[in-house]
């Protein structure tokens, strides 16, 4: 959230110590995002699973941590949903779907994560 508080843009995106972008993520996200608050594609988990999630239509499994841009639109990460074992990302976006929000999907992979840290 401070994160959000200090942004100027008027897109933002998300990244966690465990994440990695593809150096065209954010070329790639914001040329999709015309008339949309929220542009993610897939991520890649490197954790031996070699697992790649995000579709269309968005749910529960294809919420991506910083696979995505999203308009500052006054949303904030609730903390207290990870107490409810909910992801903050997933939280966010669920929270944002309810309220109508307009996202989009690129099909292609533009983050990864690694639970125990780059390679």
């Amino acid at each position: 959230n401070f994160g959000l508080d200090q942004a100027r843009g008027e897109w933002v995106a998300a990244l966690g110590d465990d994440d990695w972008l593809e150096c065209d993520m954010v070329e790639t996200l914001l040329a999709a995002s015309a008339g949309y608050d929220l542009v993610y594609g897939e991520s890649a988990t490197h954790d031996g699973s070699d697992r790649v999630f995000g579709s269309w239509p968005p749910g529960w499994g294809t919420f991506c941590d910083g696979a995505n841009i999203r308009r500052n639109q006054g949303y904030r990460y609730d903390r207290g949903c990870v107490d409810r074992h909910l992801p903050e990302d997933a939280d966010l976006w669920i929270r944002m779907l309810a309220d109508g929000r307009r996202f989009r999907f690129v099909d292609r992979i533009v983050h990864h994560y690694y639970p125990a840290g780059p390679r």
